[in-house]
């Protein structure tokens, strides 16, 4: 699928007007056909938007009331919402919803088995199922309580929301209790993140993600430009530096951290990468002199020659600091200043 930024960031924008419908104004109907046109177009933009949308969706309608009076048609609205959170889990970089999907699954199928109890052996193998997965995944990585730097609220207030969500699928109790209390950040988490995606593409735009979702669109974007580069710089514990072609796997984390560096600050920044600006140098390479900050740049474009094969006239041509190549790095804005 060709990569769409300016569809992904119509999509972005609907997504955020969604949650905001949802915890602002209370219209079930409004709500319901805003993340059904948010999963309608994300099939066009693709992953990980796609699942990102699903996701969303099954929530919008697991928090909305059940047909209580129709058995069959409250078992059809649940199986609609499994299948969202099918669709959401079922992405290759599992560490972007971590166990999320699994666990609401399984809150979803308590819900059909009490209403479906013909099926109900059925569900407790699918019950029985994804509980180990998503405990396979939490060992993995605990996506439920984001890092502070990217939370507005603390981990007790989200395991607490979290938790009081879970029960209300689970026991089917009446979700407007809770309408409100979660927060932006809470169902914002993937697209309100301390890293963002700079590159000399003119139209990708530097949007905040979180580190899982901004490693899934980068790999994504690259998939789309194999004759690009792409490299994470940051000081996240959780990933490590790298650069790579987007023709290759895997990326290649023993390049030098100051390559890295000097491409975010020339992609995210690229007024101050200028020689002639000293303040600049001194500011993000207070150790390095200007001579030293030549020598740099030269073993950095000579560094990217052999990773690319791409000619010299094409990487800092002159005393320029011009990509003659798609570049996209996912950032950490703090690493720059550090």
């Amino acid at each position: 699928m060709t990569y769409s930024p300016e569809l992904r960031d119509e999509l972005k924008s609907r997504l955020q007007r969604l949650s905001d419908e949802k915890l602002l104004l209370g219209n079930p109907e409004r709500l319901r056909q805003l993340a059904a046109e948010a999963v309608e177009m994300s099939r066009l933009v693709g992953p990980p938007w796609k699942q990102l949308a699903e996701y969303r969706f099954a929530h919008v309608l697991l928090r909305q009331p059940s047909v209580t009076e129709d058995h069959a048609e409250e078992t059809a609205r649940l199986k609609q919402i499994e299948e969202h959170f099918k669709l959401a889990a079922n992405y290759e970089q599992e560490r972007l919803f971590g166990p999320l999907p699994y666990i609401y699954l399984i809150a979803v199928l308590t819900r059909l088995m009490k209403n479906d109890q013909d099926n109900a052996a059925d569900y407790q193998q699918k019950i029985e199922r994804h509980f180990k997965t998503a405990a396979r995944l939490t060992s993995q990585l605990d996506l439920i309580v984001p890092s502070s730097n990217e939370s507005e609220t603390g981990p007790l207030q989200q395991h607490s929301f979290n938790l009081l969500e879970l029960v209300s699928y689970c026991l089917d109790l009446d979700y407007r209790v809770l309408s409100g209390r979660g927060g932006l950040s809470h169902d914002n988490r993937f697209l309100n993140g301390s890293w963002r995606i700079f590159s000399n593409d003119p139209t990708v735009q530097a949007i905040p993600y979180d580190l899982e979702f901004g490693l899934a669109e980068l790999e994504e974007i690259l998939a789309s430009n194999p004759d690009s580069v792409g490299f994470i710089y940051g000081n996240a514990t959780t990933v490590r530096n790298g650069w790579k072609c987007g023709s290759q796997k895997d990326m290649d984390h023993e390049v030098n951290d100051d390559y890295l560096k000097l491409l975010s600050i020339i992609l995210s920044k690229p007024s101050l990468a200028e020689r002639s600006n000293t303040a600049a140098r001194n500011r993000y390479f207070p150790n390095i002199n200007a001579d030293d900050t030549r020598q740099l740049k030269k073993r950095c474009k000579t560094a990217l020659m052999t990773l690319t094969g791409a000619e010299a006239d094409k990487i800092f041509p002159s005393t320029s600091f011009d990509l003659g190549i798609p570049v996209y790095g996912l950032v950490n804005e703090a690493a720059l200043r550090s």
